[in-house]
């Protein structure tokens, strides 16, 4: 039995082939656009938590609970080498996220396909 490349199938091919890596960077970029908001978010958590345990390194409080201006906060990561590093933490848990859902997609697929199979069948 002789199979063909079919337009059907390498339209797939290319689809898939050019549209997923579009999707991913675009995705990936995406994320650095609330970049500023929510490190202001986990600076305030952090002043907060400082300010309740009264940290006795006025360098460490000064560095997540000094009021910001509009420089400041386009230059929020600079000097806030913890800040940078849950920020990175975070932009890189979409890479992990993706890799998981893609190898857990067949299982969660096969199940609902089988819930729907069942459902559709009975009516």
């Amino acid at each position: 039995m002789k199979q063909e490349v079919t337009r059907t199938l390498l339209f797939s091919m290319l689809s898939v082939g050019i549209g997923s890596p579009f999707l991913y960077g675009y995705n990936l970029g995406i994320i650095n656009a609330p970049q500023t908001v929510i490190g202001i978010w986990i600076r305030d958590i952090q002043c907060a938590r400082l300010n309740a345990t009264l940290s006795p390194d006025p360098n460490e409080t000064a560095v997540w609970c000094v009021p910001l201006d509009e420089h400041g906060k386009e230059n929020l990561f600079e000097k806030n080498y913890t800040l940078n590093i849950i920020w990175t933490l975070v932009a890189a848990i979409f890479c992990v996220g993706g890799t998981l859902a893609a190898f857990g997609s067949k299982k969660i697929i096969d199940l609902l396909g089988e819930y729907v199979k069942k459902f559709t069948m009975q009516h």
